[in-house]
């Protein structure tokens, strides 16, 4: 069996799930919201370290 064929080969799709207070989000063969949550992570950090380097 192989793995890639499987996953690849389904329709696209997003499954949000809710674990320990935390959200998982699982993007199936969708560049375009695969993008977009990368894109939204990054904006995060840099945020993230912008607030830690003014709180010094």
């Amino acid at each position: 069996m192989n793995i890639e064929n499987n996953i690849f080969s389904q329709k696209p799709y997003v499954n949000i799930d809710f674990v320990n207070k935390k959200t998982q989000i699982t993007v199936v063969n969708s560049d375009k919201m695969y993008n977009l949550f990368q894109k939204v992570l990054f904006k995060q950090k840099l945020k993230e370290q912008k607030e830690k380097v003014l709180t010094k």
